[in-house]
């Protein structure tokens, strides 16, 4: 990236030209396939959602619009404006950035702002730090020009209360929506469904008495709910296999979830265990145990991108064996999820799971 260069608001797109003025030495072009705004309301989240936009940049080239709301007190409105560069070798993509930060009380001249530099007859995507439906001024404002909202589910402090604004509002926005937590859990979702996909297997599956899921529960300046993950891969099992939630307690440093089935209780535990090789969240095994003898043990092979699964009974023990697991953290597989992946009605029937859930014990 270049120097961020400090401006007057009339003079964003005269000082975006002059930035991209290239020196005779350097081969670069510019580039936009969309716009990408992005509202963080949490200084905590700027970093990441910077790292988010290197990542994104490097696979494809945007305008990225960064708004950035700020509780400091008095009445300030900030912007500058920067080229940022993708490309490792010979010719440069060069792409816009505009910084936004503004107090609270200036909030309502943000979107003034940001539509006349939308780029137009392209796509618009919005990056929102928490659910827009608690954000009455920005969001009303971009609404109409955009064709998807992307969730920051991190920034939310109640993941009950999130699943119920959730379910309640979705299908308002008439748009095409991602949650970031449900992108990043992707990956075992279809390993899951690659390991269960015969009737023998699903049968067995069904017949589940216990679930236990072990996560990452490293938390960084950029990361304070790491066990989101872990909720929302139960809360998708759980509505896949027609659970009925009874309820969630903590014990011995666990959360303990209760289910029903027609047949026999289910018990789910979330096991918190810190490795500093993985982003904080990741998954690091699931062990499921049925009400017949049979154990699955799968465990992350972060190395090599894969999952070992064992599994026994009380008759025998087959020999492991691999199943891909995509590192969907960064690269081009994460991108895919976000901006070209639809929410299925797996979505809501996992926040459905979730709302019922009692957030004190989460």
């Amino acid at each position: 990236m270049t120097e961020a260069l400090d401006i007057q608001i009339p003079d964003i797109e005269k000082s975006l030209e002059k930035l991209c003025e290239s020196p005779k030495d350097k081969k670069q072009i510019k580039a936009c396939l969309f716009t990408l705004i992005i509202y963080a309301h949490e200084p905590r989240r700027i970093k990441y959602h910077q790292e988010l936009i290197d990542n994104i940049l490097d696979k494809f080239p945007c305008r990225i619009i960064f708004i950035q709301g700020e509780n400091q007190p008095g009445k300030h409105l900030h912007v500058d404006v920067a080229n940022v560069t993708s490309g490792r070798e010979g010719t440069m993509v060069v792409c816009d950035q505009i910084t936004i930060k503004s107090s609270q009380s200036e909030l309502a001249r943000v979107p003034y702002i940001v539509v006349p530099h939308i780029v137009p007859d392209l796509p618009v995507y919005l990056l929102w730090s928490q659910t827009p439906f608690k954000e009455h001024i920005i969001f009303p404002a971009l609404q109409p020009y955009a064709s998807r909202i992307i969730f920051d589910s991190e920034c939310s402090e109640d993941l009950h209360q999130f699943s119920e604004e959730m379910l309640h509002n979705l299908n308002m926005l008439k748009m095409d929506v991602m949650d970031i937590n449900w992108a990043l859990v992707s990956n075992w979702r279809d390993m899951l469904g690659q390991l269960f996909d015969t009737p023998s297997r699903l049968s067995v599956l069904q017949k589940c008495k216990s679930l236990r899921i072990t996560y990452n529960d490293a938390k960084t300046e950029m990361s304070y709910h790491p066990a989101i993950r872990a909720i929302y891969l139960q809360g998708w099992l759980a509505s896949r296999l027609k659970w009925n939630y009874c309820n969630t307690e903590k014990i011995d440093g666990m959360t303990i979830i209760s289910f029903t089935t027609k047949e026999h209780p289910s018990i789910v535990a979330l096991c918190a265990q810190t490795d500093d090789k993985l982003p904080p969240g990741a998954i690091i095994a699931i062990e499921l145990d049925t009400i017949d003898g049979y154990t699955f043990y799968i465990s992350r092979k972060q190395s090599l991108s894969q999952v070992v699964v064992h599994i026994s009974s009380h008759e025998q023990c087959e020999l492991p064996y691999t199943l891909p697991l995509p590192d969907v953290h960064q690269g081009m597989t994460f991108i895919k999820e976000i901006f070209y992946q639809k929410l299925s009605d797996h979505y809501c029937d996992m926040l459905k799971i979730i709302s019922k859930m009692d957030s004190t014990a989460l």
